[in-house]
């Protein structure tokens, strides 16, 4: 007779490993089954939303109504279960585990890396492109302007090498491809710069050159906004952090080539008596690059819809960078060492999902009130926040025993730019204000209103930027001299 081999007991791992293999296959299930039964049910919850959206954008008062006391009660069952209606409900997600699912299969058979990754990339952005052209999807801005949202919404709160690293790597060819006809394109046109060099010191609607220069110039070398990206996004799409530098480095070179590009574009677009050409910078760049790529042959209809795909690109790129960045600060405002045993408010103001939720409405709400109201003070806080990143790495580098002599020119200079613009843009804002309330408005007419809702809203903002920076710069250099004091004591 044969003996009955008896089968080891699993371990720990082993059954782990087993469970979550059928709560994997569970959830494929549920997802199939309600992309087959259901598919409307993503679409009504994004109408939903939508009209949410619209009311607080239009200033109504919600109310409780069924959809609204479900997407309570959905938002609560998150909150405490996980992520069920995206990861299970939702056409949209199942969609999208489903493409990554068969593209991880498909990177194992072929064992695509390198050039044949690139090669792939390639061909599915010809394909988007053939599909796009062929069968265009026409929406109004309204429509577009929430798919957006849901769009930089999953950008936000997925991870990384799943949505945002490899659109980013798709749209990088056709950005070399954007700049590479920009440059062949200026070389054999060879066109006229009609934009004058100079036009003087003092600007009628941006004042003086100094600050405004350094502040409209806002993304550089030197910038906070690329301070949050480098620490938010690229430091996790970086393999080797040795390759920071040629990363870093590398961008803001590339960066530079890109904005000589825009302006040679500008300068060959406007008329020859200095005019500049009219239109959005956007279209300005995109016309211009779009006439190069018609030099080569490329039909026109393709050469605009490549242009506006890429302008489009860049639009995106940089949303959904900003989307992340600010779910990430808004968590790590509320965040403490350990969230395990933390109060329930500060896990929900740090949960993933609420805190997107909740920093995507407030810029939405932005969007409907106008963005034009505080537009105007963006470079001077950009500026700011690289000033604030500058002193405390200076901070840092004295701390760790390090130089940081290199970092006080730019750190200098960037103090005085901002808070230069930042009281310019004040005295402007008290003055508009004052000159609208000395004028006796007729009645039934807003003009006043208008004048203090765009004026006032910067004015309080710029002021809060001011004492911020203020009192950041005063607690960092009374650190630096606690540093400096107590390294002294040491030795």
């Amino acid at each position: 007779m044969m003996q009955t081999t008896e089968k080891k007991p699993l371990t720990a791992a082993q059954k782990k490993q087993r469970t979550l293999k059928h709560r994997a296959w569970l959830r494929a299930a549920v997802q199939l089954m309600f992309f087959i039964a259901m598919p409307g049910a993503f679409m009504a919850g994004f109408n939903g939303v939508k009209q949410l959206f619209l009311r607080i954008g239009q200033g109504e008062v919600l109310q409780l109504d069924s959809f609204t006391l479900s997407l309570l009660g959905l938002c609560g069952f998150t909150i405490l279960f996980g992520r069920f209606f995206c990861g299970h409900v939702c056409a949209f997600g199942s969609l999208g585990d489903g493409v990554w699912w068969l593209s991880g299969l498909v990177q194992k058979k072929l064992n695509l890396s390198g050039w044949k990754e690139a090669v792939l990339g390639i061909l599915c952005i010809v394909a988007s492109f053939a599909v796009g052209m062929n069968c265009p999807l026409i929406f109004g801005k309204a429509t577009w302007s929430y798919i957006t949202f849901v769009y930089i919404f999953f950008a936000a709160v997925l991870p990384m090498w799943l949505l945002k690293q490899p659109r980013d790597y798709m749209t990088t060819f056709m950005f070399i491809c954007m700049i590479a006809g920009a440059v062949v394109g200026l070389l054999v046109a060879h066109p006229t710069m009609n934009l004058p060099v100079f036009t003087g010191f003092n600007n009628e609607k941006l004042g003086t050159m100094f600050p405004i220069l350094f502040v409209t110039v806002a993304c550089g070398a030197v910038s906070g906004f690329h301070s949050l990206v480098s620490s938010g996004t690229s430091s996790k799409t970086v393999e080797n952090e040795k390759d920071m530098l040629k990363v870093g480095y590398g961008a803001m070179i590339l960066e530079s080539l890109l904005a000589v590009l825009a302006l040679c574009v500008a300068g060959a677009a406007a008329a020859a008596d200095g005019t500049p050409a009219a239109g959005t910078p956007f279209q300005i760049f995109s016309r211009g690059v779009a006439g190069f790529f018609e030099m080569f042959g490329v039909p026109n209809y393709a050469a605009t819809v490549f242009m506006t795909m890429c302008v489009s690109a860049l639009a995106l790129t940089s949303l959904d960078a900003v989307a992340r960045i600010a779910r990430m600060s808004f968590q790590e405002l509320f965040s403490v060492d350990d969230m395990a045993h933390a109060e329930p408010w500060r896990k929900l103001l740090c949960n993933t999902y609420f805190s997107t939720v909740l920093t995507l409405v407030l810029g939405y709400v932005l969007t409907k009130i106008g963005y034009s109201n505080i537009w105007p003070l963006f470079g001077s806080a950009n500026q700011l926040l690289s000033a604030l990143v500058l002193i405390t790495l200076c901070v840092f580098l004295k701390v760790t025993g390090r130089s940081n002599k290199m970092l006080f020119p730019p750190l200098v200079i960037m103090l005085c730019v901002t808070f230069t613009a930042l009281v310019q843009r004040l005295m402007a804002m008290v003055s508009a204000i004052q000159n609208a309330a000395a004028v006796t408005i007729p009645a039934g007419e807003t003009t006043w209103g208008a004048v203090f809702i765009a004026n006032g809203l910067q004015l309080i903002i710029a002021v809060l930027l001011i004492v911020l920076g203020a009192t950041i710069v005063v607690n960092s250099m009374r650190s630096y001299v606690a540093s400096k004091h107590n390294s002294e004591a040491k030795v």
